[in-house]
Order: C-alpha cells, then structure tokens, then sequence
C-alpha cells in the first residue's frame, strides 16, 4: 500500500511539475512578446507614453502581442498605434 501511494504521488507530483513548468513557458513567451513589442516602438517613436507601457504589460495573450508587433513596425505614428490598442 505503501509504495502504491508512493507511485501515485510521484505521478501527481511529476503532472504538477510539468504543468508549472509549461506555464512559465508560456508567461516567459508572454514577456519576451511584450519586450519585442516596446523595443519596435522605442525604436521607431523614441518615448512611449506610459498609458501605452502600462496596457501593454497588462496583455496577457501571445497572438494580441504578435499582432501589435506588426501594427507597430507599420503604423504610421504613436496615435495611430493607440487606436489599434
């Protein structure tokens, strides 16, 4: 009984250690999408507003990220880029 318990312990402690390990893949792909997507701006429009920083950290989703990624290379200026926001 006692090493029954112990496999099925290994087993749910192993299937919560992968999924902690697959949600910080994914918060890490988050941040660095958010990272990529004020460098485009920095580099393109030199000072982003702080409204604009304080939405973008607050996305959550890595598609809404790669998106704004594209607007950004290709808008044509800061106010255009909020409208897409």
């Amino acid at each position: 009984d006692i090493m029954i318990e112990s496999a099925a312990y290994d087993i749910i402690r192993q299937k919560g250690h992968q999924k902690g390990h697959q949600q910080g893949l994914q918060q890490g792909m988050i941040q660095n999408a958010r990272e990529m997507l004020l460098a485009v701006l920095e580099a393109r429009f030199k000072k982003i507003p702080d409204d604009v920083i304080d939405q973008i950290k607050s996305i959550e989703n890595k598609d809404r990220l790669k998106q704004l990624v594209q607007q950004a290379a290709s808008c044509k200026n800061m106010d255009e880029f909020k409208k897409g926001l």
